[in-house]
């Protein structure tokens, strides 16, 4: 068998309501040589029977299922395992993408030889699923015009370069700050070198940096479009405290693995100051957090992370990174909050 020319891994998990539209916009690709591999991640909805369906219709949907559930992450590094194509992408299963989404993303990747090549994304409700994607020309207009996070800080950090074919590979680490997987192309060999961390949220945010890392040349090719649902109920949109102490876990793997890698002064600096954001971030959220801390949401965190990751994250933030005198201080409340036993 021919292997396809690109290989779109999708991890599913419960988003039956959705993911009809998603599967839709991926058989309709102008590209055909694709094919599509689903790993379903335990969903407890009908989401299994919905991708039965389409890929007795189309042979160019591959299923797989995890017996339990084990995040994004494992789901797309299974994938990974099982594509067969010399270029992969990634989309996630309560999103669309347009129809010349990989014939745009693939033609740039030949021509400009890439390893990473990056187009546009936007945003929207998940309230408006019903009439996102189809022949309306006026709805997709609309959501041109509503930036997703990431991209609306990419064109900020890069200009007008950002809507153009543009080589950006001497700004890996700045494009690493904006953790979007989902908006780009990557050749297979860089698999190679780079996993998602499983068993923990966030994975893009550790992913990014590593995969770009990698990448020798990196393009920004405009033209197709992602359309990122902003769905409440997903994962990376929790704002419970499990999910904002992984935010600070991560940070720390990714401090971590810049402190192993070999580079130059330049390069270190600029991945450096990545750590340093995204800790401050972390800990934003964090402070934020503690205002309206209970003893039953307190005893919640102390079992989910043991006090030797609080110890550390303490002592690493306030000896690497300059912050003002009252963050400190709540900070030392918190970890002091989580030592009492």
């Amino acid at each position: 068998m021919t292997a396809p020319l690109v290989s779109v891994i999708v991890p599913v998990w419960n988003t039956v309501r959705f993911l009809p539209a998603c599967l839709d916009s991926l058989v309709s690709q102008t590209l055909r040589d694709i094919e599509i591999i689903c790993v379903n991640d335990a969903s407890t909805d009908a989401s299994l029977q919905v991708l039965g369906r389409y890929a007795a219709e189309d042979p160019r949907i591959r299923v797989f299922s995890h017996e339990r559930n084990l995040g994004p992450g494992a789901a797309r590094n299974r994938g990974i395992d099982l594509a067969r194509g010399n270029y992969i992408g990634f989309v996630d299963s309560d999103d669309l993408i347009s129809p010349d989404f990989y014939q745009n993303l693939y033609q740039g990747a030949l021509i400009h030889n890439t390893d990473i090549t990056i187009t546009c994304c936007t945003v929207y409700d998940d309230s408006t699923a019903p009439a996102v994607f189809g022949n309306s020309q006026n709805v997709i207009a609309e959501l041109k015009q509503r930036w997703v996070h990431n991209v609306r800080g990419m064109a900020r950090a890069f200009g007008a370069a950002w809507h153009e074919n543009r080589d950006f590979s001497g700004q890996r680490a700045a494009l690493s700050a904006f953790p979007s997987v989902v908006d780009k192309l990557y050749r297979r060999s860089l698999f190679d070198e780079v996993r998602f961390p499983e068993g923990v949220l966030f994975e893009d945010m550790l992913f990014m940096p590593q995969v770009m890392f990698h990448a020798s040349r990196v393009f920004s090719c405009p033209g197709g479009e992602y359309y990122y649902r902003r769905n409440k109920a997903s994962i990376t949109r929790r704002k419970d405290f499990r999910a904002l102490l992984e935010k600070l876990v991560v940070a720390g793997m990714l401090d971590q693995w810049v402190g192993q890698q070999e580079m130059g002064r330049a390069e270190r600096s600029q991945y450096e100051a990545l750590v340093g954001r995204k800790y401050r971030q972390a800990i934003k959220s964090l402070v934020k957090k503690t205002l309206i801390w209970t003893p039953g949401r307190v005893q919640g965190v102390k079992e989910h992370a043991p006090d030797e990751i609080f110890r550390f994250f303490f002592k690493r933030l306030a000896a690497k990174f300059l912050m003002p005198p009252v963050i400190l201080l709540l900070l030392a409340s918190v970890v002091k909050i989580f030592m009492v036993k």
